[in-house]
């Protein structure tokens, strides 16, 4: 939500206040600064500790990210606009929109960082960045601070402003490090579009990992790390192929029929289990490395944000990231579209037509939800490219909202920012200003009866990736039998508008279960002893345990809605142990529950956003926008066992309406008036015109 309090990051340093030398005038900020490094560890030669991906439980973000859940994004590249009035009072644009937090570059790609840096040394032991600088093409005087710009001017009108740094090439360090690259296994370097990979997880991430601590001396907000962070197929001659070795006392494998070439992705021979022991070493390594670089910079800026790509997650089907890293994060960072893009489910409904496709809007829901209950209830961020109109940015924000996520509204730097309509479609792919305007006025009614909550927990389904990659390259029987079983669930409960959390392998085996009154078992015989453990322990605590028949089959046109049926049936033994239920409204509407403390709930319901077309598709679309989903009627909340019925009191924070509390048999009920986009129930007592 927007404010318009300065925020004074300085003083939150342990090095105190930093000091500047002016060196010129700059357009909207005090100029351009020479920022003393604070004293920085000397990089260690070591790598992080094997992967323990444990601290997530319990973690909360800071409230302005709690607070701020329809947020912009923005590149400003040096090259193209550094001499743009946008490059400098980008915050103020921002603002005018309705913004309260922004994402905006600081690094792009294989490019030296935008402010003087203690990394790399030049040849007479001294910083690089000592010196003028020709950045992506730009002359850079020695002592500029780009960031350090935009972060002052950024808190001088009380927004606050995330950081894209790109920690995966730098240019330097591939032509004077050659052991940092990421090779094939034939020793031939693997390119990126932004430069050369280079390996994070041995002594290039001593490099990052003292940006990020420059960057949070100046008094950035957050990090925001975008895409797959190593190579997905993997990389030979670095850190990685070390480590390995190291464990395991062999040299990294090549897949059967590589060679000496880099693999193919996914590769043609997936049944080699030492190769995909290799791709599941890579997953804990990145885990192990984004570990090291929050222990490391939140150690002496524990408020600063750390948003992580967690791409691969969401189509359910890759083993390169797990939901350890979305535990790890701050926030984990995906893609409105990522979960039903062919690419992340290995093409499997393309090699198998006749295998049952989820619709698309099941598994974006999912997805947002996987992301966040594997975060323990920490909200994700979605970025979107662009969309269409209005209608359709709010439709994405309240479908990103009601899973209790942060929308990330991309703009176009060379148009919104300067106040002007981006092309509209299909020539342009940017949201138009109403769309940015409509989204964050949205974000700003919500956000704050969202912030310090977290999701109402009923009914929860184990999600085993241990299971599922145990079919190794039978993608179609990880998906009949692991993924199909957990999306059917999800759907099967989500359409009942009853509350449903989704369990992760680790959180299972922890008997993180706290507050779920029913597990839901895919795949029972499959369990390790701890998992078992965990589940006899929930079943003696009066737990109700619904043990999956593999006769259900949920992945066929015949017979999805036959488990579908099989599944209510068992449940409904146990329904009335719900403490919320969203019932009625048109099919693709979604309720999720939160709760604050006590009996105040906060309900979030979306309209059907099947709709919703992410202009990264704009060709797929043939230029053709669809109209809006008709607005949702029917919808109401209902809430058992609640106390002092005749005190409690109901709005709905979208419209501001003030709305009635009807007792019935066993709680009360909340009528929903009809709504386009998003309905934000909050059920307390007392005043619900403040947030609770």
């Amino acid at each position: 939500m927007t404010t318009n309090t300065p925020i004074n990051r300085a003083t939150d340093s342990p090095t105190g206040p930093a000091r500047r030398t002016v060196l010129g005038l700059g357009a909207a900020t005090a100029g351009w600064f020479l920022v003393p490094t604070p004293a920085l560890a000397a990089p260690s030669t070591g790598t992080p500790p094997h992967a323990l991906s444990s601290n997530g439980g319990g973690r909360e973000v800071p409230h302005w990210y709690d607070a701020n859940r329809v947020q912009g994004h923005t590149r400003l590249m040096i090259d193209r606009y550094h001499d743009t009035p946008q490059f400098s009072d980008a915050a103020e644009r921002f603002q005018q929109l309705g913004a309260g937090a922004f994402t905006r570059h600081a690094k792009f790609g294989d490019e030296q960082p935008w402010w003087p840096t203690a990394l790399p040394l030049g040849p007479d032991g001294n910083p690089l960045s000592d010196h003028d600088r020709i950045i992506r093409g730009v002359e850079v005087e020695a002592g500029r601070n780009i960031p350090q710009e935009y972060i002052d001017y950024a808190h001088s009108l009380g927004m606050r402003v995330i950081a894209y740094y790109w920690h995966m090439s730098e240019a330097w360090y591939r032509d004077n490090e050659p052991s940092y690259i990421c090779r094939t296994p034939d020793g031939d370097p693997i390119e990126h579009g932004r430069g050369t990979h280079l390996d994070i997880t041995g002594p290039y991430g001593d490099v990052v990992v003292t940006r990020l601590r420059e960057l949070a001396a100046m008094g950035v907000d957050g990090f925001f790390f975008d895409e797959n962070h190593l190579p997905p197929s993997g990389s030979w001659g670095s850190a990685l192929e070390e480590a390995w070795e190291a464990e395991t006392g062999t040299a990294a494998p090549v897949p059967a029929g590589a060679s000496g070439a880099l693999p193919t992705w996914p590769p043609a021979t997936w049944n080699d289990a030492s190769y995909l022991a290799y791709l599941d070493f890579r997953a804990r390594r990145i885990e192990d490395t984004f570990q090291s670089w929050m222990d490391d910079v939140k150690a002496d800026y524990p408020e600063v944000v750390f948003i992580i790509s967690t791409t691969e997650i969401a189509g359910m089907t890759r083993r390169g990231m797990t939901t350890r890293l979305a535990r790890i994060a701050d926030s984990a960072k995906n893609e409105f579209d990522t979960s039903w893009k062919h690419n992340y489910s290995y093409r499997v409904f393309l090699d198998y037509p006749d295998l049952l496709q989820p619709a698309n809007h099941v598994r974006q829901a999912l997805s947002f939800s996987l992301m966040r209950d594997s975060s323990d209830g920490r909200p994700p961020l979605i970025w979107v490219t662009g969309l269409p109109n209005a209608d359709h940015a709010e439709g994405f924000a309240s479908s990103v909202l009601t899973f209790g996520g942060v929308a990330s509204m991309d703009t176009d730097e060379g148009t919104t920012l300067v106040g002007q309509d981006p092309p509209p479609w299909p020539d342009g792919l940017k949201t138009p200003i109403a769309g940015l305007e409509a989204a964050f006025e949205l974000g700003n009614a919500v956000s704050p009866r969202l912030a310090g909550t977290r999701p109402v927990r009923w009914a929860a389904v184990h999600y085993s990736e241990r299971i599922r990659n145990a079919r190794e390259g039978d993608f179609r029987a990880a998906w009949e039998e692991v993924i199909w079983p957990t999306i059917g669930v999800y759907q099967t409960v989500t359409e009942d508008g009853l509350p449903i959390g989704i369990v992760n392998d680790h959180q299972l085996a922890e008997n993180e279960l706290d507050g779920y009154q029913v597990l839901i078992l895919p795949n029972p015989t499959e369990l390790t002893g701890a998992e078992q453990a965990a589940v006899d322990d929930f079943t003696a605590g009066g737990g109700a345990v619904i043990a999956m028949d593999p006769s259900w089959e949920w992945s066929t046109e015949a017979g999805n809605p036959l488990a579908a049926a099989s599944l209510r049936s068992a449940l409904a033994p146990h329904t009335s142990s719900a403490t919320v239920q969203v019932v009625g409204g048109p099919a693709g509407r979604y309720g999720i529950a939160y709760q604050r403390q006590g009996h105040t709930y906060t309900v979030a319901i979306t309209n059907d956003f099947s709709w919703v077309q992410d202009s990264a598709y704009a060709k797929r679309w043939e230029g053709e926008i669809n109209p809006a989903a008709p607005p949702a009627e029917g919808v109401s909340v209902h809430l058992r066992d609640m106390p002092n019925v005749n005190a409690l009191v109901a709005t709905d924070a979208v419209s501001g309406e003030d709305l009635d509390v009807v007792a019935t048999a066993d709680g009360v009920r909340v009528d929903v008036p009809a709504f386009d986009r998003m309905a934000c129930i909050v059920v307390s007592c007392g005043n619900t015109n403040q947030p609770s």
